[in-house]
């Protein structure tokens, strides 16, 4: 059909250029424009293009492969007895939480929109759902209907009792760890929430910083890695310092960082912040007291020249090199216009001899 068109098109172009050779001519312009060789090729071109396409259509309409219903997690887990877990279940949908309706009800079913069905649960199927309290920050309540069909109760944070927040420090920590040490990290672990609940702490977006026991394993899981090499109070003080103090503006960083100087209390800081291991490898790039992997140190030379490298720079690019350093967590840098974060970033690439 396409190239039968095409061909109509062709052969009225042929007349309308003798019709544009002869008397009539212009008055035939003023009703349309005249097809060219050049549209008519270009149109050629459209078609055929369209042909194909309809032509694979029409292929894969005759294997029934065009459109497939694929039941997901949810229905699945309803038929075979599995255990599902809902999370963040106050921020579905309104059409979402709907269909939960049935699940939760004595008959527990569930209709498939997509081709009818009803879906009976088997006897084995549970439903979990987890929500955080609707007051904190774009949080929503579950309507009341829907709430009252689950089992609720409440699950209070692990760190508000100080046995449990000790058993969780050292269980992260290695079990030489002193336990005058895990004692002072409960004590800068406290001190870091109370001061941002009273917004003595701000980020550069001038937010106050959210520290839960989240941050808190993630630097114990840093200084139990880098303990072997760096000493196990040093990796202890980059792994706090990563997660709770460089995020914070520069105004109120020093107050944190003086309560993390505590954890450390008797010894000299100063001498165990210079202090730098043996290389983990013999391509290993030294950068700001930290060994980076490297690729390759052909750029090397070339970045160091073409970087400015000043006070502030360097404490930024050390910051950069313990969080790349770690390995484990993708790296969010925070900054106005033109303060030089894609070129911190550049320099380290090229340091390493990884592409940018």
């Amino acid at each position: 059909m396409a190239r039968q068109v095409i061909s109509k098109a062709k052969e009225q172009a042929g007349n309308e250029a003798v019709t544009g050779n002869g008397e009539g001519a212009e008055s035939t312009s003023r009703k349309r424009a005249r097809l060219t060789a050049e549209t008519v090729g270009e149109l050629d071109k459209a078609w055929t293009k369209f042909a194909e396409r309809v032509e694979s259509f029409d292929g894969l309409r005759g294997a029934r492969m065009v459109f497939s219903f694929v039941e997901g997690a949810l229905v699945t887990a309803a038929r075979t007895g599995g255990w599902i877990l809902l999370d963040e279940v106050n921020l579905a949908a309104a059409e979402t939480l709907a269909c939960l309706g049935g699940l939760l009800q004595a008959e527990r079913t569930i209709v498939l929109a997509e081709t009818g069905e009803r879906v009976r649960c088997h006897p084995d199927f549970r439903l979990f759902a987890c929500m955080n309290p609707a007051n904190d920050v774009g949080k929503r309540d579950l309507p009341p209907g829907l709430r009252s069909s689950f089992a609720e109760f409440f699950v209070h944070p692990p760190d508000a009792n100080a046995d449990d927040l000790l058993a969780i420090i050292r269980a992260h920590l290695p079990a030489n760890t002193p336990p005058v040490v895990c004692h002072r990290v409960i004590a800068f672990y406290r001190a870091a929430k109370r001061l941002a609940s009273e917004h003595q702490l701000v980020d550069g977006a001038d937010q106050r910083p959210h520290y839960s026991l989240r941050t808190l394993t993630r630097s114990l899981t840093y200084a139990r890695e880098n303990a072997p090499a760096y000493s196990l109070k040093r990796a202890l003080y980059d792994g706090l310092c990563m997660t709770f103090a460089t995020q914070l503006a520069g105004t109120t960083q020093p107050v944190l960082l003086e309560e993390l100087a505590r954890v450390f209390e008797g010894d000299s800081l100063r001498q165990m912040l210079t202090r730098v291991p043996p290389a983990r490898s013999q391509d290993a790039v030294l950068v700001q007291g930290f060994w980076l992997p490297s690729l390759s140190n052909s750029e090397a030379d070339a970045a160091d020249s073409a970087y400015v490298m000043t006070a502030s720079v360097e404490a930024k690019l050390r910051a950069l090199s313990r969080a790349v350093m770690c390995g484990r967590y993708p790296v969010l840098i925070q900054g106005p216009t033109s303060a030089g974060k894609t070129s911190m970033v550049q320099h380290l690439a090229r340091l390493t001899g990884h592409k940018f």
